[in-house]
């Protein structure tokens, strides 16, 4: 036996022994290799095509894609539709989903004076039947830019409680660590599961009462009584429907009202079929129909068997219904029209309906000319009456439902909008100087006013910020413009000249002392000229208050990223459902989640990457 076989033996090594690794571990092994190149246009493609423009997951497999891809670049080859599903494209969504929670916790951290606002609602995909909540925030950064960020879009599965509500809610705050900052939330779906204010959504809050009076006639004899809808309204709709269908459905009958509107001169010719779950269809369904009423009455005249029996007096009913109607259109226009509907708009818009709908204020009825008219109450059929206080007693009982808290907040948004900030499209508050009710009710909004900024800045800060930098504003009260809207339809539109303010006493606080200084910045912003006031809040802010009104712009902030509605769920919702009919439905419900969430925050990302990279570059 030599010396390599007694060796071996004796240490019990033999041919199937496994060799130990070796105790050094290489350098490389804990490197981080960066992507290759294949890697970086797989993401790039994944991000942009797939998850930004919605394109189906096949698309990386069709052949004529595929060679364009390769003609632009030769070294770039697709991987399959399996990796692609796989692999690169939940990559790609960790990836945003992380982006999304750093953006969050780098713009709390950098800027203390940050508050999030939360919006929720609950969506069922149309194919597939799954319901999913949406969960957004907003804020406004110190530049008053307004941002919008969907934090998840959670698959519901569990009962509709209040309880399984409120747990899903603050788990998603828990996992993106902002529950503390968010500081008031507007939802319907939620009501009561929010430690903070609950502001109702405005648009919930000015298309109920139409729906109940109008939606509701498919189904009269169970929704009369209830919402007390006028049985010759509905008749009316009914009419309207029915007009609308004959000549969707005569070829023969359209042709001949064409002949006749080319001699009556109407050039409306297109007739607006309403649906189900939209008023605001219906309007436009009653306002097809009236603007082609003589050619209407003379093809009745022809053939009086083939329409309703329309005359000259159901005319004049539906002009009046539609007179009464218009306003809340407006308002629900002016607030789901915006892209980032604040609540400046909220009080206002419903404050103008509301004065709308009074007896004592004049509706304006369409004309042929396009020219609206006004009418007083006395002109006005039982039919538009009744429907006008129908809407009106609703419309009461929604603001009465509001809270002093609510109603403060709502009140103090409006005001940091220029347009605003004059009281007289408040109910029950005048600008005459000469009335000491009136004068004393304005003192009482303009000193909450005054209260509730200075409690948005000791929320903030432990101690009160520096006055040094506040200059003397000079005042130059001017009448404010407004919008034909709520010039219609407010409480006064004249100009008002508020009481100087007090002159700052001796204090003995320094909280008193800044009290003092941001009364006086208050009460010159209210006594100012608003330059344009057809300028957005923000936009406004951002060029003037900025700089006009430095110790307003916080509480600007703070009042201004309160969202009026519920519209940036409805935006995400709208995603979801084109994810799911391009799907027909098969998308698994986790996936189409988070493309939806995804694709949402992705302008919003590549905005946060392109401003860090410029920092970096400074750098």
């Amino acid at each position: 036996m030599n010396p390599m076989q007694r060796h071996l033996e004796k240490h019990g090594i033999s041919k199937a022994t496994v060799a130990e690794q070796s105790g050094q571990p290489s350098i490389l092994s804990h490197m981080k290799h960066p992507k290759s190149r294949n890697e970086k246009l797989s993401d790039f493609f994944a991000e942009r095509v797939l998850v930004k423009h919605g394109q189906p997951v096949s698309l990386c497999e069709h052949e004529g894609f595929r060679e364009f891809c390769h003609e632009l670049d030769a070294r770039f080859h697709f991987c399959s539709r399996k990796k692609m599903s796989s692999k690169v494209l939940p990559r790609v969504l960790d990836h945003l989903e992380e982006d999304v929670r750093s953006m969050l916790q780098e713009v709390l951290w950098q800027d203390k004076t940050t508050c999030l606002h939360y919006a929720c609602d609950l969506w069922t995909a149309s194919f597939s039947s799954d319901q999913f909540m949406g969960h957004i925030v907003s804020w406004i950064s110190p530049s008053f830019e307004m941002f919008t960020v969907c934090l998840d879009m959670t698959l519901w599965t569990e009962a509709k409680t209040a309880t399984n509500q409120r747990e899903q809610i603050l788990e998603v705050f828990k996992l993106f660590k902002a529950c503390q900052e968010v500081v008031a939330a507007t939802t319907e779906k939620c009501h009561g599961n929010f430690v903070g204010l609950h502001v109702p959504c405005a648009a919930h809050n000015l298309q109920l009462p139409p729906k109940h009076q109008l939606l509701k006639a498919r189904d009269p004899e169970k929704q009369r009584e209830k919402y007390g809808g006028n049985a010759a309204v509905l008749e009316l709709v009914k009419m309207c429907r029915a007009t609308v269908q004959h000549f969707h459905m005569s070829v023969k009958g359209w042709k001949q009202l064409l002949e006749i509107c080319a001699e009556t001169k109407e050039n409306d010719l297109k007739f607006i079929q309403d649906t189900e779950t939209r008023w605001n269809s219906t309007l436009e369904l009653m306002t097809s129909v009236w603007r082609k009423q003589k050619a209407l009455l003379q093809y009745k005249e022809r053939h009086p068997t083939k329409l309703p029996g329309w005359s000259q007096l159901h005319f004049l009913q539906l002009q009046q219904c539609i007179g009464v109607l218009n306003p809340i259109a407006t308002a629900t226009e002016l607030i789901q029209g915006a892209k980032y509907p604040t609540a400046s708009l909220y009080f206002p818009a419903l404050c103008a309906v509301q004065t709308s709908l009074l007896p004592q204020t004049q509706i304006w009825l369409p004309q042929e000319t396009g020219e609206d008219k006004p009418c007083g109450q006395d002109a006005l059929t039982s039919e538009a009456k009744e429907l006008r206080a129908n809407l009106s007693s609703e419309y009461v009982g929604y603001m009465s439902e509001l809270t002093s808290d609510v109603r403060e907040l709502l009140i103090a948004a409006a005001q940091f909008d220029p347009k605003f900030k004059d009281l007289g499209w408040l109910p029950g508050h005048s600008n005459d100087d000469k009335d000491e009710r009136a004068v004393a009710a304005r003192k009482k909004v303009n000193a909450n006013l005054v209260a509730l900024c200075l409690k948005v800045y000791k929320q903030m800060f432990e101690a009160p910020p520096d006055t040094s930098d506040l200059k003397d504003v000079p005042i130059s009260p001017a009448k404010q413009k407004t919008d034909v809207f709520f010039s219609r339809f407010s409480a006064c539109s004249s100009s008002r000249k508020d009481p100087a303010p007090a002159e700052p006493a001796e204090e003995k606080t320094t909280w008193t002392e800044f009290h003092t200084a941001l009364r006086n910045e208050c009460y010159a912003y209210l006594l100012s000229s608003p330059g344009d006031s057809g300028l957005a809040p923000l936009k406004w802010w951002k060029s003037v208050g900025v700089k006009d009104f430095p110790k307003l712009a916080l509480p600007a902030r703070y009042f201004l990223s309160i969202p009026a509605s519920q519209a940036s769920t409805e935006r995400l919702f709208s995603l979801g459902g084109k994810r799911d009919l391009q799907s027909c439905g098969n998308m698994d419900p986790d996936r189409l989640s988070r493309l939806v969430a995804s694709q949402m925050n992705l302008p919003t990302v590549l905005d946060f990457r392109q401003r860090q990279k410029a920092v970096v570059d400074v750098d």
